[in-house]
């Protein structure tokens, strides 16, 4: 028995039992479709080579699914990334390896953050409203919008090229 609180409880100030919990699955139907090629040569005539290519088509919520209509919405965005890699097998026991490695910097789209006034104690109607995770947590009272598409900027690619040369 709560202090102050009543058999038949109902909420108020010093009482608020009891809770009403509603669990809902969220429609967050994203679709993700990927297209790769491979080829490898097995090592003969004291070399070897490999290589892949891929590129996947991504149709989802970027910031989870959007808690009012207001929100941003599913977006496409794409990704793709290339490697190569060899052997080669020289005179005297030297081995040559070089690895080539690219990938396509991550889709992000320029956001916008008004503030209203220290008076108004509002909720941003055009708020992120996904799940709050992470630093730039996602919910209604999240005032982050999107400014351009969230496909309308990609980051820096990345390009790797590695070469080991070792005697065995």
């Amino acid at each position: 028995m709560i202090s102050a609180c009543t058999g038949v409880t109902a909420p108020t100030p010093t009482c608020l039992y009891p809770t009403n919990q509603v669990v809902q699955n969220v429609p967050n139907y994203g679709t993700y479709k990927t297209v790769e090629f491979a080829i490898n040569k097995r090592q003969s005539h004291n070399y070897s080579l490999s290589a892949g290519v891929g590129y996947t088509w991504q149709h989802d919520f970027p910031r989870g699914y959007p808690n009012t209509p207001n929100a941003p919405g599913d977006y496409d965005f794409t990704s793709y990334s290339f490697k190569a890699s060899g052997s080669y097998s020289a005179p005297w026991g030297i081995s040559v390896n070089p690895v080539f490695r690219f990938q396509a910097g991550a889709n992000y789209a320029r956001q916008l953050t008004p503030s209203a006034p220290t008076s108004c104690a509002c909720t941003y109607s055009a708020a992120n409203g996904g799940p709050a995770s992470g630093p730039n947590a996602s919910s209604l009272t999240n005032n982050v919008t999107y400014v351009t598409p969230y496909n309308g900027y990609r980051q820096d690619n990345i390009t790797v090229v590695d070469v080991r040369v070792e005697k065995t």
